[in-house]
């Protein structure tokens, strides 16, 4: 954890390019969530969260895009996030790749 917490030092994320922060989230959460986006935006931070399927892409091609672009994958632990086979591909996945890592619980 500590390691992740010095990477993320490293990078201003007031600086990123569009969607660099993924969030990622139990759609049960939803409402606490968005709540959350809506002021790193508001802070200008650069956000991109799985809205509804986008024409041309395949969900897990979509979500696997997104993750690769992205500077930061911030995650949105909860016990419901914590029993989606779904979430934790995410999280995993991000971390295969070597990406930087936030965990918000």
């Amino acid at each position: 954890m500590h390691s992740c917490l010095a990477a993320l030092e490293s990078v201003d994320v007031y600086t990123m390019k569009k969607e660099s922060i993924f969030v990622s989230y139990s759609h049960y959460n939803q409402d606490q969530v968005m709540e959350l986006i809506r002021r790193m935006r508001e802070d200008g931070l650069s956000v991109w969260y799985y809205e509804k399927a986008q024409a041309g892409y395949e969900w897990s091609e979509l979500l696997a895009h997104k993750i690769e672009e992205c500077h930061i994958l911030l995650a949105f632990i909860s016990r419901e996030y914590v029993v989606s086979q779904n979430c934790l591909d995410e999280i995993y996945y991000a971390k295969r790749i070597g990406k930087n890592i936030l965990l918000l619980y």
